[in-house]
């Protein structure tokens, strides 16, 4: 499996996704990193998608890398 990650350092995440988590608080912090050392790598519980406007809002696009866990049929 291709993470999408080179010679940049990874990060990682994994969680439930819940507001106890900060996920707004992780993202606002990886942001201060400097562009081409790293990617984070969120590993999630839930849904994402209440955070990807903030992820365009600062500027992560191809620095955060987001797998769900998808419910079981």
């Amino acid at each position: 499996m291709s993470w999408g990650v080179g010679p940049e350092s990874l990060l990682l995440h994994v969680s439930n996704l819940r507001p106890l988590k900060r996920i707004e608080l992780l993202l606002a912090t990886f942001a201060r990193l400097p562009a081409p050392s790293a990617k984070l790598l969120i590993l999630a519980g839930g849904d994402f998608g209440p955070f990807t406007a903030e992820v365009r809002r600062l500027g992560l696009e191809g620095r955060v890398i987001v797998r769900e866990k998808h419910p079981r049929n």
